[in-house]
């Protein structure tokens, strides 16, 4: 866990913070916003997988990138 912290929710809280400071997303916590955002991308893409269908699609990616940057982005 120490592994995935460091690699992926860290940075990505980072993110959220500086986003959250600079009025562009909306959260009250970026751990739980990480946590949150990574569970979405991971069932998503094991979903994706489990039907055959390709993970590294650049229309899937984008696609998720999308909605999950609508999920946390002030509107």
């Amino acid at each position: 866990m120490t592994v995935k912290d460091a690699t992926l929710a860290a940075p990505l809280r980072k993110l959220l913070d500086e986003g959250s400071a600079a009025g562009q997303f909306t959260i009250s916590d970026s751990r739980d916003a990480a946590n949150a955002i990574l569970g979405a991308a991971l069932i998503a893409t094991l979903t994706r997988w489990e039907d055959g269908r390709d993970t590294q699609d650049p229309e899937f990616q984008q696609a998720m990138t999308d909605q999950l940057v609508r999920s946390v982005a002030r509107a």
